[in-house]
């Protein structure tokens, strides 16, 4: 067992002297997430059902830092002992942000923030990394650390004061009911780990590899195996039984499954009949439905999808690229870009990523129809 060193940070929380800036006058709003006091950039990567926005800002040292941004207010992380940045990679419902940094000593580890404090979680054995990928309501953290003396990459729980070792690969998501899932090498693929027992979920369509990239409480588990067409294929696992859910190109075609909620509804991107040209998908009950692109475009990808069906992903177009939500069978342009992945799309339907401001700076960016207190 690994003992925590728990850091008590002075971080001051800077609140802006006007509301957020409202950057669309429609029925939705783009809330800009400006960066610390002192610098130019900032990008949101997370976003709980509260509307708290987790991402990193340019600090005025001139290093990144790990923000949280609450109803207007942008606070300032810190960093691990001896360390000059952080990074945030996700928030949870209780405000409970994970990422990573460095350290005196050089090394990468995984950290988890709360009120006021940061937390080293640090990594897998002395002289290791850490990089925390996620964080459910629980607080356990799931994600990967590499080892001092090979350097391998290893999936890691941290959980209840301990760090707990999944083997060589990679752990991308967790559920309430804290069961992760990821691959290893042990695994030849896809597992599901579960009170200790680890699961290996196979492959299809005579593949060799799989991985999985998302887990509801249901014990649904989605991703992609690999196939003997040499291409990949998005999969759903339940109760022991894998299901190809297909492409829009027939068998050499090939698609990915990103994300899957509660309801049993997968979004991921799968290829078309026309070669280069990739669209989103919501898969449900058997059914693969295409999403299509934003006007003028050629391809697309979702990356998340939330408990009232509403998808994230983004996608070309002729004014160039942006970021989407996708609602029975509408696709808006959010004008934004740069979604971070299962966590941009909250339960509200509020979607987190980046956009450029007038005077070409780069800033995170909040699209939500809810209009900013003030």
């Amino acid at each position: 067992m690994l003992a925590l060193a728990v850091v008590a940070l002075a971080v001051p929380a800077y609140g802006l002297a006007q509301p957020p800036r409202i950057l669309t006058a429609t029925d939705a709003v783009i809330i800009d997430l400006p960066p610390l006091p002192g610098a130019t950039s900032s990008a949101a990567v997370a976003i709980n059902d509260h509307g708290q926005v987790a991402g990193t800002s340019d600090s005025a040292s001139g290093f990144p830092h790990a923000v949280i941004w609450d109803h207007g207010t942008v606070t300032d992380l810190g960093i691990l002992p001896g360390g000059t940045q952080s990074f945030a990679t996700a928030i949870n419902n209780r405000g409970q942000v994970v990422g990573f940094g460095d350290t005196a000593s050089g090394q990468q580890h995984a950290f988890r923030w709360e009120n006021g404090t940061m937390t080293d979680l640090g990594a897998l054995e002395e002289g290791g990394s850490g990089v925390a990928r996620t964080i459910n309501d629980r607080g356990q953290v799931v994600g990967e650390g590499e080892t001092a003396a090979t350097g391998t990459t290893h999936a890691t729980i941290w959980q209840d004061g301990s760090v707990i070792d999944l083997g060589a690969g990679v752990a991308f998501s967790n559920n309430e009911r804290n069961q992760v899932v990821g691959y290893t090498n042990a695994a030849r693929g896809a597992i599901l780990w579960d009170r200790g027992i680890t699961t290996g979920l196979g492959t299809i369509l005579g593949g060799g590899f799989s991985l999985a990239t998302d887990i509801n409480n249901r014990t649904q588990i989605v991703g992609w195996s690999d196939t003997a067409f040499n291409t990949s294929r998005a999969f759903l696992w339940e109760d022991g039984t894998l299901t190809d859910i297909g492409t829009f190109g027939g068998d050499a075609g090939f698609s990915i499954a990103n994300a899957i909620n509660d309801r049993g509804q997968v979004v991921g991107v799968a290829s078309t009949t026309t070669p280069g040209h990739n669209h989103a998908f919501l898969w449900e009950r058997g059914t693969l439905r295409d999403l299509g692109t934003l006007p003028g475009g050629t391809s697309s990808e979702a990356v998340a999808i939330n408990r009232r069906g509403q998808v994230a992903g983004s996608s070309d177009s002729t004014t160039g690229g942006s970021a989407f939500l996708w609602e029975n069978g509408t696709m808006t342009d959010l004008r934004i870009t740069g979604l971070g992945g299962l966590q941009s799309l909250n339960d509200r339907g509020e979607v987190v990523g980046q956009h450029t401001t007038s005077s070409g700076e780069t800033h995170g960016a909040l699209w939500t129809t809810r209009p900013p207190s003030r």
